[in-house]
């Protein structure tokens, strides 16, 4: 299914195009380029959350393509605070957080090395890791990176550079850069293989004009587009 995020609408009176602005020519083409990036957060909004893909209907129900997270069926690791709970089956293209038996327990190395692991051996290079900021700070307090490091600029300790985070992680199975995405969920941390992923368009991201009602400018920001899993 082709995903139809809400589309952006903007209008600009006659005045405030004809007026001389400071630091821009152009009402209509800042608010196309502001409409534009909102766009854009809202197609990564949709590409790594938790959503299943949804075919729309006659009654309004908007067209949804599966996020990251509904694609990923069987290479999932739980971190729960009791040994051996079982985790609900996937369905309706959601995975559940909840789990039998169990509460759900912090990110530790163990478990991400596992998740790791789980990538690999299905066949794949799990060598970018979406993570949000939580979750990142807790991947930056992982035992082989808990160091501070101190960068001295010109030999003035002033200038020290303190290094607290980490943007690659290296494991027994390779080189894995860490990526911090404000829009996977807290509760989540994705190990991917980039090349099995991708987004197809039906219709790549456009401006065009809608009809006048008024004495302005109005503009229409829409796009159609679906994540692609190649695995």
């Amino acid at each position: 299914n082709y995903n139809q995020v809400p589309d952006k609408l903007f209008l600009v009176s006659r005045t405030q195009e004809k007026v001389a602005k400071a630091g821009r020519t152009s009402e209509i083409a800042r608010n196309a380029m502001k409409k534009m990036r909102e766009l854009k957060n809202d197609m990564e909004f949709a590409l790594v959350r938790n959503q299943g893909s949804v075919a729309g209907s006659t009654s309004a129900t908007t067209r949804s393509s599966a996020g990251m997270e509904s694609w990923i069926v069987g290479n999932v690791t739980y971190a729960t605070t009791t040994a051996g709970a079982t985790h609900p089956a996937f369905a309706s293209g959601i995975q559940s957080d909840s789990t039998s038996g169990a509460s759900l327990g912090s990110l530790t190395e163990t478990i991400f090395s596992s998740a790791l692991e789980l990538a690999w051996t299905d066949g794949g290079d799990p060598r970018v890791i979406l993570t949000n900021a939580r979750q990142k700070s807790v991947i930056n307090g992982f035992a082989g990176v808990v160091t501070k490091n101190i960068n001295m600029t010109d030999g003035m300790a002033s200038q020290g550079t303190v290094i607290g985070a980490i943007d690659a992680y290296v494991s027994s199975l390779g080189n894995h850069m860490v990526v911090l995405h404000r829009h996977v969920r807290n509760t989540c941390v994705l190990c991917i293989d980039p090349q099995y992923w991708t987004v197809a368009f039906l219709d790549r991201p456009f401006v065009e004009p809608y009809a006048k009602t008024s004495d302005g400018e109005k503009r229409h920001l829409g796009t159609e587009f679906c994540l692609v899993s190649r695995n």
